[in-house]
């Protein structure tokens, strides 16, 4: 829809002044077909006739493609390599915005991690804001900073991955020295707790704000309840995410 492809199904919307995108859709990049023979740096030329070898060269090298590397024939082109290509040519008309279709959808683990420490530094190296449309939220965990989350077209969030942690997080595991005596003051204070079956010296506490978990190895410490380590659950984005749409709850 933001790139005219589809029409909107409701609302409205507009690019900022001075915005110049650029659209990447990753299954496309893969089946793109190109001279089987022809190599990378022929692929790329052909598209940028206008530039130098040594121009051609660079811009390549920032994807990956060094050294021996641009004398690779098309035809035996991974997945991976196809995309960085794709991503690599569509860079050079120098958009602001980019917009990434499902970037990593398909690729081995080994094009997994390129493509994810290439749109990680994409910000830094290219000055561009990068929006990703993606389903795999263990891929975007590991590469976003600010994100939305959908649910049926209504945005429940829309912030930072700190932010969203912040609002999500998990129970604490205390391990004490004193399980008895720890139980019986956080039972006093208003939290009921109970050793972990496997883990009879780690008391499990429900999720408190860091003032109130403060407080809490405060007192427990001045009792001499000897508390040795502190373990935050965290959630990973997916249980956030089912978490939020099951709930049909925003976060404020």
């Amino acid at each position: 829809t933001l790139i005219g492809e589809l029409p909107a199904l409701g609302g409205s919307f507009k690019f900022g002044q001075n915005v110049e995108w650029g659209y990447f859709d990753q299954q496309k990049a893969v089946m793109e077909q190109a001279p089987p023979k022809q190599t990378v740096l022929e692929n790329f030329w052909a598209a940028y006739p206008e530039y130098l070898r040594e121009e051609v060269r660079s811009a390549l090298g920032g994807f990956l493609f060094s050294g021996e590397d641009v004398e690779k024939k098309m035809g035996q082109l991974s997945g991976g390599e196809k995309v960085r290509l794709a991503l690599c040519k569509m860079l050079q008309t120098r958009p602001n915005l980019l917009i990434l279709d499902e970037p990593t959808n398909g690729l081995d683990p080994a094009g997994i991690q390129e493509m994810r420490g290439l749109i990680a530094s994409m910000p830094e190296s290219t000055g561009a804001t990068v929006l990703i449309s993606s389903h795999l939220l263990g891929e975007m965990e590991q590469m976003v900073t600010q994100l939305g989350i959908l649910d049926h077209g209504k945005m429940i969030f829309e912030g930072s991955l700190q932010e969203l942690r912040k609002h999500s997080r998990g129970g604490i595991q205390i391990r004490v020295l004193d399980v008895k005596k720890g139980i019986d003051i956080l039972n006093r204070q208003g939290i009921l707790t109970q050793p972990m079956t496997h883990h009879l010296d780690i008391l499990q506490l429900p999720s408190i704000s860091d003032e109130k978990l403060a407080e809490l190895v405060r007192i427990l410490s001045e009792n001499n309840v000897g508390v040795v380590g502190l373990t935050s659950e965290t959630k990973s984005l997916e249980e956030i995410f089912l978490s939020l749409t099951q709930n049909g709850r925003e976060v404020a």
